[in-house]
């Protein structure tokens, strides 16, 4: 139970918040710090507690998890400052931690919150490791034990050598949170600083290769830093509002064929993410009719968002086959205008929850008013992703829209124009499965009935050389696209000659595009509407991976389709019917309808959607054609 709490806590607890504002030294600390703090710690006159000082205080303990692979050691000759040290050598492989124990005892740190700190010296045995500190209140006072967290890298992070650590107790905040075993879920709570009673260093799964540190002296001190000008500033949740109830009813040819969520239930929960990012219901102005919507506080200087967890599951798959929709009444604060709204599956299929989103300003109007949002279920792409804790990435993955246990809001960092420091605010209430979108057109009707004898249209053979292949990639990425010549005589015969050759590393994104208008280039190349499918050949050097096709129309509007190759060369056709409007990104200009306008095709594109991975790919004889399985 230790485990799941302490990792629940320091994965999902986003919304154990820092105090806004930096909190500054007092200048004396200020100096000691430029002496390389001599003095600060050890026989110093603002210690005012001790959670281990070469040993623990009388009578304290460690304990960590799992106990068969992490250990919280006392090694001799192994102290900064007297002869021992603490030695956290925690699993790397798991949600590890250990923790400094107060036995029959506790702390009372209110006199200290706001300008006081906790110290001690870290050292790795390799430098850079990843672990965040924790306090934990005592859980006999109230039966919860309640913990707050703060990164390490915040403060100076480890080095492998002796480095000191302060970190302001104000920067831990008022609120934590605690392990709710029943739903599996971490809830935020208010940290009891009258009754602090032990001290953590705690690790997620897969954040280290490897992780040894030791740390030496921890103690609190008194009086280091200036009170923050906002020190009981209320958390974002806690500003109580009245706003005006939305009508209730939707339009009246919309029909309501199933509710999803009408208020917070015991048996909902949430996951939040990204800084500050919560949630909190807020009161309405006509109490008898609808007491109460949801507010969505994200983090803007961050990448933020929170899953809504209905309890149960909802089989979504026959209304998105017969043109249903998802239902709701939404608004915002004034700058918000970018808004990701999703559905998330449970993990019944393939052991993973993956999610598909949208853009919500595409359905509805967002603004500062009431707005009824209709999205039709076709539009949540059957490619969606989840995120995987072995590679600390988003992977793709295939929607189970039979099993579908939340929803989501989500926005980009600075993704929204509101002031700093302020959050982006977004109201719901009343989700419903609806039977129709009133005017919205299935694609897939549009597909069903496409009918076009015109013969297949080669777009690149690269047998000429010519150049305009452009690679691109993140920060954390690399790629190279080159027309090479191939020099087996048996697939020179097969595919031809020249093929384009894709070198790449992949952690956040790559691509290799073709701009069509750039170039100026004709209706041969371009207008793509007399056929149903693009193909090619593609030598994988992978097993299963994920590939993704990507077009602008003639509006500009991006589009994409993944699908996924088998090692080898691969015949690879893929409809247009799986093509799906990019929800998170749209260049500024571009005429955003929705509507996958093929008479004039801007841009093409490839990109490996695999993450963590450097690999190869070969791309021959890309054409259009009308020979498609769809």
């Amino acid at each position: 139970m230790i485990k799941i709490q302490t990792y629940a806590f320091a994965s999902l607890l986003a919304f154990a918040a820092f105090v806004q504002g930096a909190v500054e030294p007092l200048p004396r600390i200020l100096d000691s710090l430029a002496t390389g703090r001599k003095g600060v710690v050890g026989g110093n006159p603002d210690e005012v507690f001790t959670f281990f000082k070469e040993n623990f205080v009388a009578g304290g303990y460690a304990y960590f998890y799992p106990e068969d692979k992490s250990k919280v050691l006392i090694p001799e000759e192994s102290g900064k400052i007297g002869e021992v040290a603490l030695c956290f050598d925690l699993e790397p492989n798991d949600y590890s931690g250990g923790a400094v124990v107060l036995h029959g005892t506790s702390y009372d740190l209110r006199p200290y919150y706001a300008t006081g700190s906790l110290e001690f010296w870290v050292k790795g045995k390799t430098g850079g490791e990843v672990c965040e500190i924790v306090l934990a209140d005592d859980e006999q006072d109230d039966g919860i034990k309640t913990e707050i967290n703060l990164p390490i890298s915040k403060y100076g992070g480890i080095q492998p050598y002796w480095t000191h650590i302060s970190i302001p107790l104000a920067d831990f905040g008022r609120r934590g949170g605690y392990w709710d075993e029943k739903n599996e879920v971490t809830v935020k709570s208010p940290f009891n600083w009258s009754n602090v009673k032990e001290f953590l260093v705690v690790i997620e799964k897969g954040s280290n290769k490897e992780f040894k540190v030791f740390v030496d002296d921890v103690v609190i001190l008194k009086d280091q830093y200036k009170e923050p000008a906002n020190l009981n500033a209320p958390y974002w949740d806690e500003v109580k509002l009245v706003l005006p109830n939305h009508p209730g009813k939707p339009e009246k040819d919309v029909e309501v064929s199933e509710s999803m969520y009408q208020t917070f239930v015991d048996k909902m929960t949430t996951e939040p993410y990204g800084g500050k990012t919560t949630n909190g219901l807020q009161a309405t102005d006509n109490p008898s009719v609808n007491p109460d919507v949801m507010g969505v506080y994200l983090d803007n200087s961050d990448y933020s968002g929170i899953a809504f967890k209905f309890g149960k599951s909802f089989n979504l798959a026959a209304a998105r086959q017969s043109g249903g929709g998802i239902g709701f009444w939404g608004r915002a604060t004034q700058g918000v205008d970018a808004l990701m709204f999703g559905l998330n599956d449970g993990d019944l299929k393939d052991q993973k929850s993956v999610g598909s989103s949208v853009l919500l300003s595409d359905y509805g109007k967002l603004d500062t008013g009431w707005s009824y949002f209709m999205i039709p279920l076709k539009e949540f792409s059957s490619d969606g992703g989840y995120w995987d804790e072995e590679s600390k990435t988003e992977k793709p993955g295939e929607m189970d829209f039979a099993d579908i246990n939340a929803i989501t809001i989500s926005g980009d960092k600075y993704g929204n124009r509101i002031a700093p420091g302020e959050p982006t605010q977004f109201f719901f209430d009343d989700i419903s499965v609806i039977k129709s979108v009133p005017g919205y057109i299935d694609p897939d009707i549009y597909w069903d009935t496409f009918k076009s004898s015109t013969a297949d249209k080669l777009l690149f053979d690269f047998e000429d050389g010519k150049e305009g292949w452009e690679g691109s990639a993140g920060e954390v990425s690399a790629l190279s696209a080159i027309i090479e010549s191939q020099t087996d005589r048996a697939l020179r015969d097969q595919y031809g000659q020249k093929y384009l050759k894709i070198e790449y590393s992949l952690n956040d994104w790559a691509q290799v595009t073709y701009p069509f208008a750039r170039f100026g280039s004709g209706s041969e190349l371009t207008d793509w509407s007399q056929h149903r499918a693009i193909k090619m050949d593609i030598l994988c050097e992978q097993d299963d991976e994920l590939f993704t096709v990507k077009v602008k129309d003639a509006g500009k509007e991006e589009w994409f389709a993944n699908v996924k190759i088998k090692r080898g060369w691969n015949k690879l056709v893929v409809p247009f019917r799986k093509f799906r409007k990019d929800p998170y990104y749209q260049a500024p200009g571009t005429l955003v309808d929705g509507k996958f306008d093929l008479t004039r095709v801007t841009e093409m594109g490839f990109a490996p959607a695999t993450k963590g991975i450097m690999s190869r790919l070969v791309i021959d004889n890309v054409s259009l054609t009308n020979d498609s399985n769809d």
